[in-house]
């Protein structure tokens, strides 16, 4: 039985007995992986594994779905694409209900997966309907109106939310990131 000897042309470290760490733009910009390779991400402190799919993702907090031909901000908030299995779409007013996660990376239009997160501490594309955020705040779907679409905001009434705010905070005009611990679906 043989030994693994490939090394990284990075490191000069085996690719195989460690896995590769650094900070999430040094991971984004490393080319010497294969399907199953590792990266400890020094900034979100996650463990990533490289995909079939050639994107990072996180096991166990994140999945590679495929994605409609439009661009996704990091941070909003996926449904299921009810046209194609396996798929993923934003939220939109219609779709209150069915948060599966948050988009991990900002994904043009050309790219053909996107990494979702239904678990774990991400940020989460708040809109500026609920400022201030405060630690603690339940996140539902936001729904409306549709320039608003894909974002979340405090669950004022009802019941069910879908991330918990863990931090203070207030967003800008058109919306922005909060970090959030995602749940995997909207709670009631």
């Amino acid at each position: 039985m043989g030994t693994l000897t490939e090394f990284s042309t990075d490191t000069g470290r085996s690719k195989y007995a460690t896995m590769q760490e650094g900070t999430t733009a040094e991971m984004l910009l490393y080319t010497d992986q294969t399907i199953g390779s590792q990266w400890f991400d020094t900034t979100l402190q996650k463990v990533w594994t490289w995909s079939d799919k050639s994107v990072w993702f996180v096991v166990g907090e994140t999945m590679v779905m495929a994605k409609q031909s439009v661009e996704i901000i990091k941070g909003q908030l996926m449904i299921p694409d009810t046209t194609i299995s396996v798929a993923a779409e934003v939220a939109s007013t219609a779709a209150t209900n069915q948060i599966i996660g948050v988009a991990v990376w900002s994904v043009g239009d050309a790219e053909e997966f996107v990494v979702v997160a239904y678990s774990g501490v991400w940020d989460v594309l708040c809109s500026d309907d609920s400022n201030p955020y405060t630690i603690g705040m339940f996140l539902v779907h936001d729904g409306s109106p549709t320039a608003e679409d894909g974002m979340a905001k405090e669950r004022s009434s009802g019941s069910g939310h879908m991330a918990i705010c863990l931090e203070d905070g207030s967003v800008g005009a058109g919306g922005g990131a909060l970090k959030c611990q995602v749940q995997t679906t909207e709670r009631y």
